[in-house]
């Protein structure tokens, strides 16, 4: 196989050119193997967060995301060389579809999908295999006893790349936050870091409201990415915080324990490797942040409801489980109208996504 052909199969799930930022040599990349605890100093950028035709053998996903990882490599090098002068609105916009691509193009997302599929899945077909056992074709089901049933498991087809459509399918839902996001600039002598899956979801305001599940188009949403040791964006909702100052783009982090709450964040959002620039991050951090994926990490992301029984049918489903590590950062506050909704007076109806997603919602229809 020639070197282009082989570029091509090892599909890369989050970019060389992101991963480089991370690098003191461009080449290799500080690795830390979450489940296994080792470091591995100098790992090659080219084999990490990659799988052999991970979208699709269909090449034009891949060189789709190419094009879109270009105009976002523009501008993040714009940010890492101007730190203090704002994005024009292109290259914020590049920036934003490539925060939200690498929510969903990761093989996070993928297992979050495949586990929601398989457990509805699962749950309709033992249904319909319980409602045959009670008809006069119960013998073309008697060999699928419970146990047969329980080792059965769905799988996607090409998972990658339905999970790519289906994060395309919902970038507007969190346009709202792009007037809003903030450069973080990373004063301190202590180093943002990343993983094989970068881009972390949050949602302090539901956490302090007694840990509600979150989605894209939540209220209190929040989208952290780190760009490099020293910088990182935060998407978050303006209707429910303020961060920093408000005519200010950018965000002096100044206090260390702020990197290590965002530092943390990228830990137990991660799957399996963290991310660091060699010789900056230690250890022993890296050790620390292990405990705190293993504390928080969610193996389970899909739950499914009771059985609800009407009078003529029954009803089944499940719900994503969000992932809440306790992260408290001194640049970000509740708004007086959020922080006044307490756990007794939050109305579902009312209160669960932000305005802009109901908005767009009744546009759409």
């Amino acid at each position: 196989m020639d070197d282009k052909k082989a570029a091509t199969k090892n599909q890369h799930y989050v970019p060389q050119f992101y991963q480089r930022n991370f690098s003191t040599d461009g080449k290799t990349i500080g690795s830390y193997l979450i489940r296994q605890h080792k470091y591995v100093p100098q790992a090659a950028i080219k084999h990490q967060s990659s799988g052999d035709y991970f979208y699709s053998p269909n090449m034009k996903i891949e060189e789709a995301l190419g094009a879109l990882e270009r105009l976002a490599s523009i501008a993040i090098n714009k940010i890492i060389a101007e730190p203090t002068n704002k994005l024009p609105q292109n290259d914020a916009v590049a920036l934003y579809v490539f925060t939200m691509l690498q929510v969903g193009r990761t093989p996070a997302f993928v297992k979050k999908m495949e586990e929601n599929a398989n457990k509805m899945g699962m749950m309709m077909f033992k249904k319909y295999i319980e409602a045959m056992r009670k008809t006069d074709r119960s013998s073309e089901v008697e060999d699928l006893t419970d146990d047969v049933l329980d080792a059965v498991s769905l799988k996607l087809n090409e998972p990658g790349k339905f999970a790519v459509s289906t994060i395309s399918s919902m970038m507007d839902t969190c346009m709202d936050m792009v007037p809003n996001a903030k450069l973080l600039i990373n004063s301190t002598k202590k180093p943002f870091i990343t993983s094989d899956n970068p881009a972390c979801l949050y949602d302090q305001h539901f956490e302090r409201l007694g840990n509600i599940d979150y989605a894209l188009g939540s209220s209190g949403l929040q989208i952290y990415i780190p760009l490099s040791p020293s910088f990182a964006m935060f998407y978050y909702d303006g209707e429910c915080y303020k961060a920093g100052m408000r005519k200010r783009h950018y965000i002096e982090v100044k206090q260390e324990v702020d990197v290590e709450q965002l530092n943390k964040l990228v830990a137990c959002t991660a799957d399996e490797v963290l991310y660091c620039f060699n010789g900056k991050t230690s250890i022993s951090d890296l050790e620390s942040l292990t405990i705190a994926h293993d504390r928080y990490y969610l193996e389970e992301s899909v739950h499914t409801f009771e059985t609800m029984k009407t009078e003529t049918s029954e009803i089944i489903g499940a719900h994503s489980v969000s992932m809440f590590c306790k992260l408290q950062l001194s640049f970000i506050k509740e708004l007086p109208t959020n922080k006044a909704i307490t756990s007794q007076t939050f109305n579902y109806n009312k209160n669960r996504f932000r305005k802009s997603v109901y908005l767009f919602d009744r546009y759409r229809k």
